[in-house]
């Protein structure tokens, strides 16, 4: 789902991460928060924070932007969409807030 969006890196990246441990923790999958990024990094909507520390590689300098699920998500009411904090360096969710849901 939605993978045409992404780059061929991104895609390895995507495949190498557990699908059900990103929905049982942040609630949205990585590639759907690759896919916001990449429109918000478009649209000049993505801001950074040093309030937050990643888990993975200890970066503090973290993009936050709105994340949502693929429009086939809300059709489902299956969708999600909140502000995510994002590591730029190990490309990974550090938090996800979720502020809608269908």
């Amino acid at each position: 789902m939605g993978k045409g969006f992404l780059t061929k890196g991104i895609v390895n990246i995507t495949e190498s991460m557990d699908r059900d441990d990103y929905i049982l923790r942040y609630g949205i999958l990585l590639e759907d928060v690759l896919i916001s990024r990449d429109k918000a990094l478009k649209r000049d909507k993505v801001s950074f924070t040093e309030d937050y520390i990643c888990n993975r590689c200890g970066n503090n300098k973290l993009e936050k932007f709105y994340a949502s699920n693929s429009k086939k998500c809300w059709e489902d009411l299956c969708g999600v969409g909140g502000m995510c904090i994002f590591c730029n360096k190990c490309m990974d969710i550090v938090e996800f807030e979720r502020t809608e849901m269908s």
